[in-house]
């Protein structure tokens, strides 16, 4: 497949025990209808894949639910 781009998140080391911690993420990409390509996990980073054109306002959505987390 061509024209893909990955964001990767690092998330705190005890996300690795806790569940759910990747639904926010993934739910505010659906909501927006942002198409997700590929998902992969390891650790304590997550790394989406998406196509080229919608990994400007994937980040732009994903940095908006960081941004209110101290």
């Amino acid at each position: 497949m061509k024209d893909l781009s990955s964001i990767t998140i690092k998330l705190p080391e005890e996300t690795i025990t806790t569940p759910g911690v990747y639904y926010p993420i993934l739910k505010a990409l659906a909501w927006e209808g942002i198409n997700i390509i590929e998902i992969i996990s390891i650790g304590t980073e997550l790394s989406i894949l998406f196509k080229s054109n919608d990994v400007d306002r994937a980040f732009s959505i994903i940095k908006s639910l960081t941004s209110s987390v101290p």
